[in-house]
């Protein structure tokens, strides 16, 4: 079985996460001992992509003869990977995403909501769901990795925050967090955001616009990141997007989730189970304050057992199951 797995990101913000689930597919394909490669000329038995970007490559690859298969939904903070955008009041398939998963021979996606959301949206090639996968190993960080954020940012090791994540076109996020940060002065606040070449004046803009406990930055190195999610003290999530990536690091690095609104499309996160959801603003102050007074933790241990179950291990031994799937078919 000789697998691709392609998606090729913006080489300067490559810890987005269409990247970190090009690294987790690899890894799985690794612990299988699935061999595999990046190189669209290796003649693929398997062709694995992330993007509707590359949907002129998927063509190319099932025209000679390659299975294939996406992931889709599980990058949608992402605007290289992204596939829904809001229409009115609700979340849809984009036009491009749509025509790009019609053309797959299988679409995985993270949960039986996000295959409902793509059947109503019109998606016939055949879905199936596998949740978001975690190397757990990565949070588990030497003293010197532990200290890589708050070394770059400052931070006392006794500093509570919050992190958020995104990219700097959520701009209805990013004006809640705005206004939210103002109303929690005693606590800080960091959006890590992905931001194209050329769009440090928009951080600027943002970091003008912020109070003081609020700093906007475009995500950093893989280093930093997970030092900056090891130690916030909740990971914040102000969407109704999918969030299964960094939701699933989040209950890998034992981070505390809070959520704000529908959360429809994250059936992991379970309401005092394995994280909050605030359906009112004061429910979500609520919940920050409890953070500030060290409270709010008790719901890490059922999230890290989520996280230790979708292992690298047990989703490559699914995912080893989908391919076999794929090439057994028409034979």
């Amino acid at each position: 079985m000789r697998v691709l797995i392609y998606y090729q990101p913006n080489n300067t913000h490559n810890t987005f996460e269409g990247d970190r689930l090009r690294k987790t597919l690899k890894g799985e394909c690794e612990n299988q001992g699935i061999p595999w490669s990046d190189n669209p000329f290796s003649r693929p038995e398997i062709a694995h992509f992330v993007s509707s970007k590359d949907v002129g490559l998927l063509k190319k690859m099932s025209s000679n003869g390659s299975k294939t298969i996406v992931s889709a939904l599980y990058c949608e903070k992402d605007p290289r990977a992204r596939m829904l955008k809001m229409e009115g009041h609700q979340l849809v398939l984009r036009r491009d995403a749509k025509r790009f998963l019609n053309e797959a021979n299988l679409v995985l996606v993270p949960s039986i909501p996000a295959k409902k959301l793509c059947e109503k949206n019109g998606v016939t090639s055949p879905i199936m769901v596998a949740p978001p996968c975690v190397n757990t190993d990565r949070f588990i960080l030497s003293d010197q990795e532990s200290a890589l954020f708050l070394r770059y940012f400052g931070v006392s090791k006794e500093r509570k925050y919050v992190l958020v994540i995104g990219n700097f076109y959520e701009r209805k996020k990013i004006h809640a967090l705005l206004a939210l940060a103002k109303k929690m002065p005693k606590l800080r606040f960091y959006f890590f955001g992905y931001a194209p070449d050329g769009m440090d004046f928009l951080i600027r803009h943002y970091n003008n616009k912020a109070s003081n406990n609020l700093r906007f930055s475009a995500i950093l190195s893989d280093d930093v990141y997970r030092s900056a999610m090891k130690h916030a003290s909740a990971y914040l999530v102000l969407s109704s997007l999918p969030d299964g990536i960094t939701m699933m690091e989040a209950f890998a690095s034992k981070t505390p989730v809070i959520a704000y609104g529908d959360q429809l499309l994250n059936p992991l996160l379970i309401d005092g189970v394995t994280g909050r959801i605030c359906q009112t603003e004061e429910e979500l102050i609520s919940s920050l304050q409890d953070v500030l007074a060290g409270r709010g933790r008790e719901t890490i241990i059922s999230s890290f057992a989520i996280a230790k179950k979708n292992s690298i291990g047990r989703c490559g031994s699914f995912l080893q199951s989908v391919y076999e799937f794929l090439l057994n078919q028409n034979k």
